[in-house]
């Protein structure tokens, strides 16, 4: 990994989709992610020409493309990537992340390697264009974890790791993903900041707080709920929704967003 420094990161950054202007652009955010799927075609892989104007943002808001999108769109990029990523980087986005190959534990495990190594291809191109470029970290079992941390420790210019934690969704599965991340911060020996993507309760926060004190996460929770008119609260560590109709959906997308905030950055 070269050393690119990437900009110190807020606790709460809120996934938005395109057309999002009425919501966004007046409460003027230092951040915002948006997905690899919101910039690019699936049919011909054409590259947007406007952030601002596709999101809506106003020109202080800087933005990180998450490169995770449905494996359809991916897979079509792979032959194509070092010419997709040269079109993204002109884009002058803030901080990408590398593209989630998905790992999915039917495959065999030299497919699992593959896409693991892919993604750090995507990571080494994106670099190569002087983007700031965050590695993705994605396993399956102790040996994959190991493989990660050797790699981290080989390279210490990486100071921020994204993992991608939208599909954990059963019981069982968090729960086996917390001993993983468990392991890997145990063993990595150094401090770094972990994105995390995906989590959206106070109690899955909580549970990963324990694990990695600094971390930022970012989820669409914030944005879909005030598309809806939908103010997030929390009582007795449960996610509360409720509609307020005295608030326009900008400042019911602000509290939301001040909601996250304060449960990234509570003491655990």
């Amino acid at each position: 990994a070269k050393s690119i420094s990437i900009p110190e990161l807020p606790p709460f950054i809120p996934v938005i989709k395109h057309g999002s202007a009425k919501i966004v652009y007046s409460n003027n955010l230092p951040y915002v992610a948006v997905s690899l799927g919101d910039i690019i075609s699936q049919n011909n892989l054409s590259i947007i020409e406007n952030l601002k104007k596709r999101f809506g943002t106003n020109k202080e808001t800087k933005i990180i493309l998450l490169s995770n999108a449905k494996d359809r769109l991916i897979e079509k990029i792979w032959p194509r990537y070092h010419e997709v990523i040269k079109n993204i980087s002109n884009l002058k986005l803030n901080i990408v992340t590398a593209i989630d190959y998905s790992v999915f534990l039917k495959q065999p495990h030299a497919e699992r390697f593959v896409n693991q190594k892919r993604s750090l291809m995507t990571f080494k191109e994106f670099q190569k264009h002087k983007v700031p470029t965050i590695p993705h970290l994605y396993w399956t079992g102790k040996k994959d974890l190991k493989r990660w941390i050797n790699w981290l420790n080989k390279n210490r210019s990486v100071e921020v790791v994204s993992i991608n934690l939208q599909t954990e969704r059963g019981k069982e599965i968090w729960s086996q993903t917390l001993k993983d991340l468990d392991f890997l911060s145990k063993n990595i020996g150094r401090e770094i900041r972990f994105f995390i993507n995906g989590p959206s309760t106070p109690q899955r926060i909580k549970d990963i707080k324990k694990i990695f004190p600094l971390i930022t996460l970012s989820n669409k929770r914030a944005f879909q709920e005030a598309v809806s008119g939908f103010l997030l609260t929390e009582k007795s560590g449960n996610l509360i929704k409720y509609r307020n109709e005295h608030l326009t959906k900008d400042r019911i997308f602000l509290n939301n967003i001040n909601f996250y905030n304060s449960l990234v950055s509570r003491k655990v």
